[in-house]
């Protein structure tokens, strides 16, 4: 199950690559990138390069995502319905 994960460098990255799914986790810095990786997040878009939802759309061959888990909020919601496959479930969650 392919999920985009707005709150990439935290434990939620780890532990949904541990589970098998393919984790996209978005970051801004190449430090973050690198966290990611060691982390074992295939899918690192850095999205103060690339543009999210392009590279979802390029990355998945125009599937999209079936999971986003946002903690970021009103910035990434628009992004986030860009995204997500037909009819599934975004999560966002303010601290």
């Amino acid at each position: 199950m392919p999920k985009l994960l707005h709150i990439a460098c935290s434990p939620r990255a780890d532990s949904e690559s541990a589970a098998g799914a393919r984790v996209f986790g978005t970051v801004s810095t190449a430090s973050k990138a690198q966290l990611l990786q060691e982390l074992g997040v295939e899918e690192v878009i850095r999205y103060d390069h690339e543009d999210v939802v392009a590279e979802v759309h390029r990355r998945t061959k125009g599937r999209g995502v079936d999971l986003v888990l946002d903690a970021v909020g009103a910035s990434t919601w628009a992004a986030n319905l860009q995204v997500l496959a037909v009819d599934l479930l975004v999560h966002v969650d303010h601290a």
